[in-house]
């Protein structure tokens, strides 16, 4: 739940950017607001996943979720930013968005997909954290006999036996 509620905020905050920066309504702009929605995700849910399989408060649990997430998300934020800046082809790498002779795509590529990647990684990385702090599920996790044993998930004891 709080990862739709974080992805459909980056929507409703790319749709304020995009009518700030003059970006029109319209099949280019709508298409760019349904891919951000499928980028929107990747910044949240990475940080949700280790979130609900740590162990202890809510508030320790946030802050090994943010030591173990923090980069990784960071580095998923800066890959998807360089495929926005180059074009591979053949054997040639051109700026394509940033660069283009072309202000629509300038305009309505470029700066948009900058601003979202932006948007997402404060979401991802500064809402979600602080939501989950707040009002985020308990722990799920159950300890058996010993503090530092956790339980082998069935997946992994099914691919061992094999």
């Amino acid at each position: 739940m709080m990862v739709i509620i974080v992805v459909i905020s980056m929507t409703i905050e790319l749709a304020g950017f995009m009518g700030a920066t003059g970006v029109k309504l319209n099949p280019v702009s709508a298409v760019t607001l349904v891919a951000a929605v499928g980028i929107g995700v990747e910044f949240t849910v990475h940080v949700v996943l280790v979130y609900l399989t740590s162990l202890g408060s809510k508030d320790e649990r946030m802050a090994a979720c943010l030591n173990h997430m923090f980069i990784p998300v960071i580095h998923g934020g800066l890959s998807t930013l360089l495929g926005i800046f180059f074009l591979f082809h053949k054997l040639f790498c051109i700026l394509m968005l940033a660069f283009s002779e072309f202000e629509f795509i300038v305009k309505y590529f470029f700066i948009v997909l900058s601003a979202l990647i932006l948007i997402g990684l404060i979401n991802g990385l500064v809402l979600l954290p602080v939501l989950l702090s707040l009002i985020g599920p308990p722990c799920e996790i159950r300890l058996f006999d010993e503090k530092t044993y956790l339980p082998v998930p069935a997946s992994l004891c099914k691919k061992q036996n094999r």
